[in-house]
């Protein structure tokens, strides 16, 4: 897992993603989010740097409007 490769300590949210169960972020937790994508994006292959960019567009949006939500689900 691409956050499994960060320092311990450096991810505030992003550590937290649970890769076989689901795991919502609200609005107050978007933003960090967003800070532990740019520390992921550093060192990130391209591929990876892709699909951190379609995440960070789908938590943008999450942060557009009340009662929107950052849903991932796990296997």
């Amino acid at each position: 897992m691409l956050a499994g490769r960060a320092g311990k300590g450096e991810l505030v949210f992003a550590q937290s993603i649970d890769p076989w169960g689901n795991t919502v972020f609200n609005r107050l937790q978007i933003s960090s989010l967003l800070e532990d994508l740019d520390t992921l994006r550093e060192g990130a292959s391209t591929e990876e740097q892709a699909a951190l960019v379609e995440v960070e567009k789908l938590a943008r949006r999450a942060l557009e409007k009340m009662h929107h939500y950052l849903k991932f689900c796990g296997d």
